[in-house]
């Protein structure tokens, strides 16, 4: 009896742990919310390096909205995590979309890696920082 009961109570403990842990911890999309800083590009290959967008800022707002910032410019793009939240995509209004993989995402850091076609794969990886900045101050 007094096994049954150390059992029920042991497994009621995990129960509660695991779901403690589960509703506390954010979620990609949360995680992604807020102002990014381009800290570096890093390219694999030198030759035939895909063009790709240039922003100073990222800020990813609620409601997939991202607004990338550019020296005297500011774009609203259309964003979404796919797959296992390993994929960001990026919607411009003129149809194009840009797909990137989501290689690290903490509170802090982002790294992302621009997917293009089989023979280029992994050819730029972007670094972001976030910043903690008043949206007054950025005019956002």
């Amino acid at each position: 009896m007094k096994i049954a009961f150390w059992y029920a109570g042991g497994g009621a403990l995990l129960a509660g742990t695991v779901l403690a842990l589960l509703t506390t911890a954010g979620s990609p999309e949360s995680l992604l919310l807020g102002h990014w800083k381009e800290l570096a590009w890093e390219y694999e290959q030198d030759e035939q390096t895909p063009l790709v967008h240039r922003a100073e800022g990222w800020h990813f707002l609620p409601g997939q909205q991202l607004l990338l910032q550019r020296k005297g410019s500011i774009e609203k793009v259309r964003w979404r995590l796919a797959g296992r939240s390993n994929v960001l995509l990026l919607r411009y209004a003129s149809g194009v979309t840009e797909h990137y993989n989501v290689t690290e995402l903490r509170a802090d850091k982002l790294v992302l890696n621009f997917e293009t076609d089989i023979q280029a794969r992994g050819v730029a990886k972007l670094t972001f920082t976030r910043l903690r900045v008043d949206r007054d101050a950025q005019g956002l």
